[in-house]
């Protein structure tokens, strides 16, 4: 009985992958030229596929390095973006508190002003005194002056005695003048009276006197 023997087909022309320029120009050698032509397509399109494959394994491997930062850049702008929110609730907290504090100042102001003008009201409604009447009169002159003035001719002075009186430069406050005579003037030609048996006498060069 004879022995089996496997006989391995035998491909003409064939070249494996890893086989030389050498070899692979003696097996084109040995073949005829439409099989060579064949032989460099296949030989040709196997180098491209093989640098194709390697270009989009590259291509892939990039793909996956930035899919990685950008993950990593999402997480930041995530945490960023919670901190933002927070501290943007905070100055809303802020900002309502001082909106209320405004208002509430504002309502404190307005009944300030009420309460002051009130004060103002109740106290021009009193009555005045004889020395307020002295310093709303001259409250507006600036000169500081302690003199005896010169009584002008139509004057009804008579019998009179002078006290010096002072006025500051604001017109706070000034002593009374005071002139004492026998006669009384009339009201049509000295108007400004003050009581029933005082008037209080205003002139341009004299001052202010009140007859008695």
């Amino acid at each position: 009985m004879l022995p089996l023997v496997n006989k391995e087909p035998v491909l003409v022309g064939f070249r494996p992958s890893w086989s030389g320029p050498a070899e692979t120009e003696e097996d084109l050698s040995a073949v005829s030229p439409e099989e060579r032509r064949r032989l460099r397509r296949m030989i040709s399109n196997r180098e491209s596929a093989r640098r194709s494959r390697a270009r989009k394994q590259r291509h892939l491997e990039e793909l996956r390095g930035q899919a990685g930062r950008l993950r990593f850049q999402n997480h930041e702008l995530a945490d960023r973006l919670g901190g933002l929110a927070r501290r943007c609730l905070l100055l809303r907290q802020d900002n309502d508190r001082l909106r209320a504090e405004a208002s509430a100042l504002c309502r404190r102001l307005a009944d300030l002003r009420r309460e002051v003008a009130l004060r103002q009201f109740h106290r021009l409604a009193a009555p005045l005194p004889l020395g307020a009447h002295y310093e709303l009169a001259w409250a507006s002159q600036l000169m500081v002056s302690r003199w005896r003035p010169s009584v002008p001719r139509d004057f009804p002075v008579g019998n009179t005695r002078w006290v010096p009186r002072e006025r500051s430069l604001a017109g706070a406050r000034m002593n009374e003048a005071h002139v004492t005579r026998r006669s009384r003037a009339t009201s049509s030609h000295w108007p400004d009276a003050v009581g029933p048996t005082q008037k209080l006498l205003a002139h341009p060069r004299v001052g202010v006197v009140v007859v008695v």
